[in-house]
């Protein structure tokens, strides 16, 4: 399009780059003949030509706008655009304007063109654009171009052609380098021992870098400190303090993210990460024992509570301590904590845990482990000890009990004389440590212990009580056998030991006493009793029938027992032995041996006695045994 005012402002600045108006000059005449040296008759003079009009050259002009372009929606510069003057302008035929890489050169008809602009003298456009895209519509590489401006007068004017100032088509956005000298912190009491130097350049580009921006990221990524400016950057030297004054912490990672921008919009980031070198360790160890490998507190006074010796490396540098109580999964049960010397406080020697929880409850039978945790402030690197594993139990073992043979006669014969025990016990968490057979007489007083280390491979009893006094036939003696873990905890079986008529040999004779016959109170009779004890005397007398028929060859004494109540007055004790015990021992010596006749012994065989109570077995003031007297004695001497 013709524009005067745009003309005239390309006048003016033809004439400031010196480009003057130009006349057209007119032919140039040929010089007259030389004369002939005999002039013939005089030829007559050529007719003048007709004066050629001048023509006023006018100064054309082309630019572009800006030193370059981003084609891209987010560019600030999407466009580069050209401002066109025609000198001319009336005379101008056709015009063309070509864009090419600078390297390659642009002009009429040149193959490196990327895009062609043309028209006629009809049209003169003002200005032109360029989006950066090739004639075929593709992207023009990113690069230096130049553009050339051809303007053609035909036969009235020479051709005129211009080039306008190099400018750039950028499509990259510049390439931030960032480094850091020394490349970490090193903490020290006061924060850090010396500032980072950060170092902010950029390989060169095509594009001029505007500004820059450098965003330091906490651990957590959040921002910590930022700084901004123009390009070129200086060398920022970093204290490691944030925004508000924090400082870095250590054994943190912190990051570094510079941004550079240019002219047309291009954005670049580089990170680099800048490490906090963790504080030392503490010089000295710590710890925390356990006293033993576990407790059981089950409220029985025995290993109710866990004991914990604690130590701590450097002790004056500690600024706060924790001591927690730790299943192999889930958070602390119980925990204790405190400030140092470092901090005004102290440290105890050693901590106890009872078993509870931070509630108040019962923890849970298992395995746990105590963790020391120390803090030492900027002066060491926090750390912690970690006790060796220990058990919580409140189980007792399970326990499992039997006894062989079925029935026991120690009476020294070689068949039944031990009654072995055999004993099991399982314990889940702890170990079991010992073991303990007790084993009762008939009104439950303790009759015999037998105990020893686990595993209870060698329990065996001999039938003797701890006294020396050896079982009596017929009768039943329980038992109660213990295992013990390593923590104090109990568990128990219970059971009995059935023994037979025992025959035990004295001399030349044979004597069996049995005190599993119970007579009615101050009587003989064996059969008014509570049933339980009447079964009992019938079963004891038809076994003492199956022994005797085992000694065919043998008369039976039958001597009867009493209890003296008078053992502490002689007087009135020979008073009760002539006149009741006597008696009395010797009607029961004759109803047993009745109960023998009626179970097939022949009566030949058998005779009867009563001792009263001159032959007891435990002494007659033991009240709780001497119910041991009240018997009758069997005794086999050869016919």
């Amino acid at each position: 399009m013709r524009s005067s005012t745009r003309a005239a402002a390309f006048l003016l600045l033809a004439a400031a780059l010196g480009l003057g108006a130009c006349k057209t000059k007119p032919p140039v005449p040929a010089e007259p003949p030389a004369p002939a040296a005999e002039p013939a008759a005089e030829a007559p003079k050529p007719a003048e030509p007709a004066p050629v009009p001048e023509i006023k050259v006018e100064t054309s002009a082309f630019r572009a706008e800006s030193g370059g372009f981003w084609p891209a929606a987010e560019s600030r510069r999407k466009l580069i655009e050209f401002s066109l003057l025609f000198g001319n302008a009336a005379l101008v035929g056709s015009w063309r304007v070509e864009i090419a890489p600078a390297a390659q050169g642009a002009g009429p008809g040149s193959a490196a063109a990327a895009k062609v602009f043309s028209g006629s003298g009809a049209e003169l456009p003002a200005s032109l654009s360029w989006d950066g895209r090739k004639d075929s519509g593709e992207a023009a590489a990113e690069g230096i171009y130049l553009a050339r401006l051809s303007i053609g007068y035909g036969e009235a004017l020479p051709p005129v052609s211009l080039e306008s100032q190099r400018f750039v088509l950028a499509r990259s956005a510049p390439e931030p380098l960032l480094s850091a000298e020394p490349p970490r912190f090193e903490p020290s009491v006061e924060g850090v021992q010396a500032p980072v130097g950060l170092e902010l350049g950029a390989k060169p580009g095509l594009a001029r870098i505007a500004a820059w921006s450098l965003e330091i990221l906490g651990p957590d990524g959040s921002p910590f400190r930022s700084f901004a400016g123009e390009w070129p950057a200086p060398r920022i030297s970093w204290d490691g303090r944030s925004a508000s004054g924090g400082m870095v912490e250590p054994g943190k990672r912190y990051t570094a993210v510079l941004e550079l921008s240019d002219e047309y919009g291009h954005a670049a980031a580089a990170r680099l990460p800048i490490a906090v070198s963790p504080l030392p360790f503490a010089t000295e160890r710590s710890s925390v024992t356990p006293w033993t490998s576990g407790f059981s507190p089950n409220g029985d006074k025995a290993m109710d509570r866990m004991d914990f010796s604690l130590g701590f490396g450097n002790r004056e540098a500690v600024a706060a301590w924790k001591l927690e109580i730790l299943a192999a999964t889930g958070p602390a049960l119980r925990s204790w904590s405190g400030a140092g010397p470092a901090a005004g406080g102290s440290l105890p020697e050693s901590l106890t845990w009872e078993g509870l929880d931070a509630a108040g409850k019962s923890a849970p039978e298992g395995r746990y482990t105590a963790l020391l945790s120390l803090d030492y402030g900027k002066r060491f690197a926090a750390e912690s000890a970690r006790s060796p594993s220990f058990v919580l139990d409140v189980s007792p073992p399970a326990v499992k009990a039997a006894v062989s043979p079925e029935l026991f006669s120690p009476d020294g014969d070689g068949t039944g004389d031990l009654a072995r025990f055999s004993l099991s016990a399982d314990s889940g968490l702890a170990r079991v440590v010992d073991w303990s057979v007790d084993i009762y007489g008939a009104e439950r007083g303790l009759f015999a212990r037998l105990a020893g280390p686990w595993p209870a491979a060698g329990a065996s009893w001999d039938g003797r009580g701890s006294g020396g006094e050896l079982v009596d036939s017929a009768e039943t003696y329980p038992f109660v056998a213990r295992a013990r873990d390593e923590f104090g905890n109990v568990g128990q079986a219970e059971g009995s030991i059935s023994t037979d008529i025992l025959a035990v040999k004295e001399g030349e004779r044979y004597r069996i006493s049995v005190t599993s016959i119970v007579f009615k109170g101050f009587t003989a009779d064996y059969r008014d009793l509570p049933p339980e004890l009447a079964r009992q005397n019938l079963y004891t007398l038809d076994r003492l029938a199956e022994k005797f028929a085992r000694f065919p060859g043998y008369r039976i004494e039958l001597v009867g027992h009493a209890v003296m109540l008078n053992w502490d007055d002689p007087v009135k004790g020979e008073a009760e032995q002539r006149d009741i015990l006597i008696p009395l021992s010797n009607a029961r010596a004759k109803a047993i041996a009745a109960a023998l006749r009626e179970r097939g012994i022949e009566i030949e065989r058998l005779r009867t006695e009563g001792a009263g109570a001159v032959a007891p077995v435990v002494p007659h003031s033991d009240v709780l045994n001497r119910w041991k007297n009240r018997r009758v004695d069997f005794y086999l001497e050869r016919k």
